[in-house]
């Protein structure tokens, strides 16, 4: 399963995207542009480009409001004797730099083949992305959740390594003010605006909560809101701020479902591979099975080689035991109710120690305490032979 595709026809890789009448089409793979900088006429009405690094082609993007967005492919024409600059202020100026303009070809939308897309089951839960084309039937990389027809990605985030659809969202901080100096557990999502709606189905990844409650997090459409919060800046003033803010409220991470993959092979290190309801069969490159620790893996360069870690693993991190951040100390912060039984740190591999009870702090940006969370200490150290060695071939 690809993100993209091969057009046989036109030899070129492509990745599927609208096109300016909303059919999905497989684009030639090009540089994207969102707006034009150059023009060819004084005026500033026909778009020119500079078709930098050797591109011969590239897409543009354009979008209206919170409307999905759409593409149009152009090309390389003629090189241009005299091009112009439209500024910020909308002044249409002689271009005097000395880089090399071209004026724009359309290249019809018809040239890339059409792609229709349709759901294939492979549980009762999930669906994977699929396209008719004039071809045939080709498979896409992406699952969706029957239940929420929220699109989702293969997250290996629980205890227990299973992948689970998710679509994860994260929160810049998790800990807000409705008012300067009333404190509440309520996140701000990064990167989303009014035109996000309100984030039914998503999962949020909190960095730090007040309450100290579990890190995975579901959003419903109730607790959903966009408007205004308020922080205490630095030098003590109230600041008021526009921003998606949500609620959250704990949600286990098995009540998302589990990705059927099917383990191919007998050596210690499996495929895996999901087969659809019509039969296909597909395998997945960068996700592995350890046979012998029962856990997916995912290759990872240790040391001068390459081992396929456990997707659930403690990473190590430095804080401090003292107020001052003068005291270091190895810890790991883990998100799940169940911690996984290993903990890594730069190429050296610990079990998972004791559980450290005591206050810890981080020298971020300066000495302050450590996020909420339970944090665990390194135990006995272990070979990296722990993990199995993988061998790549990158041809």
């Amino acid at each position: 399963m690809a993100r993209g595709f091969f057009d046989t026809k036109l030899q070129v890789p492509c990745r599927v995207r609208p096109d300016e009448d909303g059919t999905m089409r497989c684009f030639q793979i090009a540089p994207v542009a969102t707006e034009w900088s150059y023009f060819s006429d004084k005026d500033c009405t026909t778009p020119a480009s500079l078709f930098r690094n050797g591109a011969e082609r590239f897409l543009l993007r354009e979008s209206e409001s919170c409307e999905p967005p759409r593409y149009r492919m152009t090309e390389k024409g003629r090189l241009l004797e005299r091009s112009f600059i439209l500024w910020p202020d909308g002044n249409c100026l002689d271009n005097l730099e000395t880089e090399p303009v071209y004026a724009v070809q359309r290249v019809p939308s018809d040239t890339f083949e059409a792609f229709e897309p349709f759901l294939v089951p492979i549980s009762s839960e999930l669906s994977i992305s699929a396209y008719r084309t004039e071809s045939g039937v080709v498979y896409d990389a992406r699952f969706e959740n029957e239940a929420t027809q929220v699109g989702c990605s293969g997250t290996s985030a629980g205890p227990d390594g299973v992948s689970r659809c998710l679509r994860i969202r994260s929160a810049a901080d998790a800990v807000l003010e409705t008012g300067c100096g009333e404190r509440t557990s309520r996140v701000q999502l990064t990167g989303i605006s009014e035109c996000d709606g309100d984030g039914d189905g998503d999962v949020v990844m909190i960095t730090s909560l007040i309450s100290c409650d579990r890190e995975f997090r579901s959003l419903t459409d109730a607790q959903g809101s966009f408007g205004e919060w308020a922080i205490e800046a630095p030098d003590g003033t109230c600041e008021v701020r526009t921003a998606t803010v949500y609620e959250t409220v704990p949600r286990p991470m098995d009540s998302f479902p589990a990705i059927p993959y099917e383990r191919v092979g007998d050596d210690r290190i499996q495929n895996l591979r999901v087969i659809t309801s019509d039969g296909f069969e597909t395998q997945f490159r960068s996700r592995f099975y350890d046979s012998a620790l029962n856990r997916e893996c995912f290759v990872r360069s240790v040391g001068d080689g390459h081992v396929c870690m456990p997707t659930a693993i403690a990473t190590g991190a430095t804080y401090y035991n003292d107020s001052n951040c003068q005291d270091p100390v190895v810890a790991a912060r883990v998100a799940n109710e169940e911690p996984p039984p290993w903990l890594i740190r730069g190429d050296e591999l610990f079990e998972l120690g004791p559980r450290i009870d005591e206050p810890l702090y981080v020298d971020w940006p300066e000495c302050q305490s450590a996020p909420c969370g339970t944090y665990y200490a390194p135990g006995p150290p272990l070979p990296l032979d722990t993990f199995a060695p993988i061998t790549r071939d990158d041809d």
